[in-house]
C-alpha cells in the first residue's frame, strides 16, 4: 500500500503526511494543539518542531504558541533544538518578540 505525501486536512489519519508515524487525524492535530491545557500538547508540539519540517511547523502553530511553549520542551527537541533556540533568540533581538 502506498500513502499520500500531501496533507490530508480531512477527518482521516494523515496518512504519509506529518505525523506519519501517529494514528491522528488532522482534526485531533487541531483539537490538541487549541487547548493550552491538553496533556498532549507539549509532546505534540515537540514532535512538530522535531520531525516537521521548519516551514511546515507553521502550518500548525504560531510563532507565539512557539515562543510560550518552548522553554517546557527543550529536552524533547532532540538535534531540531539549536535551531529554534537559535531562531527565537534571534527573533527577540531583531524585536519580533517580545
Amino acid at each position: 500500500m502506498t500513502l499520500p505525501l500531501q496533507p490530508t486536512h480531512s477527518g482521516r489519519p494523515t496518512g504519509g503526511w506529518f505525523p506519519w508515524d501517529r494514528r491522528l487525524t488532522a482534526a485531533e492535530v487541531r483539537v490538541i494543539l487549541a487547548d493550552e491545557d491538553h496533556p498532549r500538547r507539549p509532546g505534540l508540539v515537540a514532535l512538530i518542531l522535531r520531525e516537521a519540517r521548519h516551514d511546515e511547523a507553521w502550518n500548525r502553530l504560531t510563532p507565539l504558541e512557539v515562543d510560550s511553549t518552548l522553554p517546557h520542551i527543550p529536552q524533547r527537541l532532540g538535534r531540531a533544538r539549536p535551531f529554534w533556540t537559535w531562531l527565537f533568540r534571534e527573533w527577540r533581538r531583531l524585536g519580533f518578540l517580545d
